[in-house]
């Protein structure tokens, strides 16, 4: 379950058009 809200927080992230730093 833990790795389906890092993925949705990837995807948000990605739709807005920034990624972390820490990747």
């Amino acid at each position: 379950m833990i790795n389906v809200i890092i993925i949705k927080k990837l995807y948000k992230l990605w739709r807005t058009g920034t990624w972390p730093i820490d990747l």
